[in-house]
């Protein structure tokens, strides 16, 4: 049954990047529709949104497949790193034209802190990796 389950949020997140892929990679289609507040900025994020988007696609796919604990870790690891890796390029590229100034001080702020919290998942990934995919012991 959590085999069954992992299985399936293992598809879902592997469905999640296909479309996430296809939505990057048709932003000259859709960005028009957005009246200026995606800029052209974008296309220097789209990059990093495919390398991302294909790791996930594929990475899950693989767990799909097979889900030994050290493979596992070692994807999540791989995933945390990526999440950074993007979220830095977005807040250094970020393409976005908001009509007043404090909406883009507010989400410069926030991605800010999103760098914090992803370095800090990078660390937790990097720990439970070095476990070599097992669980620690709670100390009594």
């Amino acid at each position: 049954m959590i085999r069954e389950r992992s299985q399936l949020r293992c598809l879902a997140s592997a469905t999640a990047s296909l479309a996430v892929l296809l939505l990057i990679n048709t932003h000259a289609l859709w960005r028009p529709w957005l009246g200026g507040f995606v800029t052209p900025g974008f296309a220097d994020v789209v990059w990093i949104g495919n390398v991302t988007g294909l790791v996930h696609l594929l990475g899950n796919l693989l767990l799909f497949a097979v889900c030994p604990p050290l493979l596992r870790r070692s994807i999540e690891f791989l995933f945390a790193a990526l999440a950074l890796v993007s979220a830095a390029v977005l807040f250094r590229v970020f393409p976005f034209a908001f009509a007043t100034e404090w909406l883009a001080v507010t989400l410069r702020v926030l991605l800010g802190v999103a760098l914090v919290a992803l370095g800090l998942r990078l660390i937790a990934s990097l720990f439970r990796l070095s476990l070599g995919g097992q669980r620690p012991n709670p100390v009594h």
